[in-house]
C-alpha cells in the first residue's frame, strides 16, 4: 500500500496519552501513529484504526486549513474594530475627565 509509506508507526507500551481526560491506546500525530497499548494482541487492530484515522486526516486537512485561515482573518478584523472602539471610548473618557 504505497499511500501508507509516509506513516511512521511507534509502539510505546506502558506510556500514556490522553485527550480531554480520556486514556488513549492509539493516537495519530501528523504522519505518526503512536500505539500505547502494552497488549500485543491489540496492536494490529490499533494500527489499522490509526492508519484509517491518518487517511481521514489527510482528507480533511484542506478544510481545516481553510477554517483556520478564516478564523485568522476574523480575528484580525475583530482586533482592528476593538482597537477603534477602545480609542473612541478613551477619547470620551479623556474629555469627561477634563471637564
Amino acid at each position: 500500500m504505497p499511500i501508507l509509506s509516509p506513516v511512521k508507526v511507534v509502539w510505546l507500551p506502558g506510556e500514556k496519552a490522553s485527550i480531554n481526560g480520556k486514556q488513549l491506546e492509539e493516537l495519530v500525530v501528523g504522519d505518526e501513529v503512536r500505539i500505547y497499548s502494552a497488549d500485543s494482541s491489540r496492536v494490529v487492530e490499533l494500527l489499522a484504526h490509526g492508519c484509517a484515522e491518518w487517511l481521514l486526516n489527510l482528507h480533511s486537512q484542506p478544510y481545516r486549513l481553510m477554517v483556520n485561515k478564516l478564523i485568522e482573518v476574523f480575528e484580525e478584523i475583530q482586533y482592528s474594530q476593538k482597537e477603534r472602539i477602545a480609542d473612541a471610548i478613551a477619547g470620551v473618557l479623556i474629555i469627561r475627565c477634563e471637564e
